[in-house]
């Protein structure tokens, strides 16, 4: 199990699902940082399509890592720097136990090149959180966040007095 010391204290990515409108900025950056091109479906952000209604779909590198206890090919790492995760494609034969064993479901699997992609955090300065203008996605650590958050949700109580 991938666990240090410093995982509490790293960045993460953080999805506010209410504020996503689906419009697929975040896919679109990241495919250009990623690939060199905007196209969605290069993206490592799984968008929904309208028939999946679901959710925006992006690893927010949890601390308990279980699509990298759950790879049977080892194809997963972690960089230790910024905590992503990183996939060898060497290795991945894209048998989904990644895609299965993650509570979100933010892994996915290339159906064109039988691969998992997954969000590796762009280096430590993930592209799409500055792409989103509906502020649906944050990085920072996850306390600064519930702090944050409990400052607006005080001064809304105060406004509504």
């Amino acid at each position: 199990m991938y666990e240090t010391g410093r995982a509490d204290l790293m960045k993460r990515l953080i999805i506010k699902q209410e504020n996503c409108v689906n419009c697929g900025a975040c896919a679109m950056v990241c495919s250009k940082w990623h690939y060199g091109v905007f196209d969605k479906m290069k993206s490592n952000i799984h968008l929904p399509s309208p028939e999946e209604n679901s959710k925006l779909q992006v690893c927010v590198q949890c601390k308990k890592k279980v699509c990298l206890e759950t790879c049977l090919k080892k194809a997963i790492s972690v960089d230790l720097e910024t905590g992503a995760l990183v996939v060898d494609n060497e290795k991945c034969d894209g048998c989904m136990k990644c895609v299965l064993g993650c509570p979100n479901r933010a892994p996915w699997i290339d159906k064109q090149l039988k691969k998992m992609r997954v969000c590796d955090l762009c280096g430590g300065n993930p592209s799409c959180v500055v792409a989103c203008r509906h502020t649906a996605l944050f990085y920072m650590e996850l306390e600064e966040y519930v702090q944050q958050k409990r400052k607006t949700v005080a001064a809304e109580r105060r406004l509504e007095q």
